[in-house]
């Protein structure tokens, strides 16, 4: 069950998910040109499930692990990946872009085709995004590199 979110929830949510989490537009391959295919969600992976299964009882979604490396993943889907962002979308920093473009995605692109498959232009319009999300994931490694990077020189 999915308890009430505060703003500091919200604030705390989004600097734990800047830092640790991943934001992703996939598709198998062999469902590269169906509705079904296309998935997105949010994830984070850490060695401590408690922050995940906070994380959880705020936005739903599933804590699963630990893997072999200890590591336990806190993972949304679908309508939970909206509510997730649109709480704490205000709050991002590193992954603000790639979040919008989620959303985007969300917004703009799911509708129901119906069993002949989605058409080429529909198909183009999701790649583009996919690789939009691909390049602001990019983006954002590089400035938090950036940033550490300066933060340290400063400090020196």
């Amino acid at each position: 069950m999915q308890g009430r979110v505060t703003d500091l929830d919200r604030a705390y949510a989004a600097g734990f998910f800047d830092g640790e989490g991943s934001v992703t537009i996939s598709y198998p391959v062999a469902f590269r040109n169906s509705q079904k295919g296309w998935q997105v969600g949010c994830s984070v992976s850490q060695l401590d499930p408690a922050p995940l299964r906070w994380l959880q009882e705020r936005w739903g979604g599933s804590v699963n692990g630990p893997r072999r490396n200890g590591q336990y993943d806190w993972r949304i889907h679908s309508a939970q990946v909206d509510r997730f962002l649109a709480d704490i979308g205000p709050f991002l920093i590193v992954k603000g872009e790639a979040a919008a473009i989620l959303v985007e995605f969300r917004q703009k692109v799911f509708h129901h085709v119906g069993s002949r498959g989605l058409p080429e232009d529909e198909i183009a319009r999701r790649r583009r995004l996919h690789q939009e999300l691909q390049a602001a994931n990019r983006r954002g490694r590089r400035w938090e590199t950036a940033e550490s990077a300066e933060a340290t020189s400063e400090e020196g």
